[in-house]
């Protein structure tokens, strides 16, 4: 469990790595993830990916039936383990949008701008996800667009976001902050270093 999850997070590693070199943020490649190693993290995806089956709550009535001590790993403990490691990793690594969604007291969620040194590194992130379950890059395209309404982004990042990977879509032209972003970036503003991807 914790070899292959561990040759996983250095294979994505290396992936992110390559691409944020692509996309000039170099560092930030080097830097990526590395709180996946912190044990808050490493040990909860790798039972929750690599750790095999736990017995869910049906599996752990009949063990107790039938005298059997209880597993502490059961399905649902392993479920909780990861849901916290994954809020902690979105909060620890600004290339993860939700670590710029601002939950309100009242309940609503705003989604604040991104930089784009981030926007990269995420963007670096994803294409490094895209080639290694699809072995294309390109691919993220096809995830945006099924994802996007799910994807909470500022309307400039947004823009950006679509700006770099080549989509249009309406959620960007229907918002004017991120049409006015959109149409700044397509009109040749290059003073950040965004470039399209494909």
């Amino acid at each position: 469990m914790v070899r292959k999850y561990l040759t996983y997070i250095i294979r994505h590693k290396w992936l992110v790595l390559i691409e944020s070199v692509r996309l000039g943020v170099p560092l930030l490649g080097l830097l990526h993830d590395l709180s996946k190693l912190t044990l808050a993290e490493f040990m909860p995806y790798a039972r929750k990916f690599y750790g095999g089956d736990a017995p869910d709550a049906a599996q752990v009535a009949r063990m107790a039936h039938a005298g059997q001590a209880s597993p502490f790993w059961t399905e649902q403990r392993v479920k909780e383990a990861f849901d916290h490691a994954w809020l902690a990793h979105q909060k620890r690594n600004k290339h993860h949008y939700q670590a710029w969604v601002l939950i309100k007291d009242d309940g609503s969620v705003k989604p604040l701008e991104m930089p784009v040194r981030y926007i990269k590194a995420m963007l670096a992130d994803w294409l490094a996800m895209s080639r290694a379950f699809t072995g294309k890059r390109e691919k993220v395209v096809n995830w945006y667009t099924e994802n996007m309404t799910k994807v909470r982004l500022h309307p400039r990042t947004r823009a950006t976001v679509e700006y770099m990977i080549g989509v249009e879509s309406t959620l960007v032209t229907r918002d004017p902050i991120a049409w006015a972003t959109m149409c700044n970036l397509t009109d040749g503003d290059s003073h950040v270093g965004i470039a399209r991807l494909f």
